[in-house]
């Protein structure tokens, strides 16, 4: 530390070396482990990479879904108007 009076104790027990070594230390994990960081980047957003094929699945199957309720709907509508005219004849 940078004191004008140099008979003072520093105010510091880091030295310079101490700060080189911790920086090339934390340099050299962060190059070791810069794949690894890489890979569970990837891995915690794995189950939404597919998000959009899933939401289209999901829209075709809700289409699907609705498509047989209305053919069903219709078939009883059928059903029911057969029944009808076979009470009351229409003349």
């Amino acid at each position: 530390m940078y004191v004008e009076n140099t008979d003072l104790e520093p105010m510091s027990i880091i030295k310079q070396d101490d700060i080189e070594v911790y920086l090339r230390t934390v340099c050299y994990d962060q190059k070791i482990n810069k794949l690894m960081s890489k890979f569970l980047a990837r891995l915690k957003w794995l189950p939404l990479h597919a998000r959009f094929e899933v939401w289209n699945e999901t829209v075709e199957s809700f289409c699907r879904v609705k498509e047989n309720n209305i053919h069903r709907q219709e078939k009883l509508l059928e059903k029911i108007h057969a029944k009808g005219t076979a009470i009351i004849p229409s003349d």
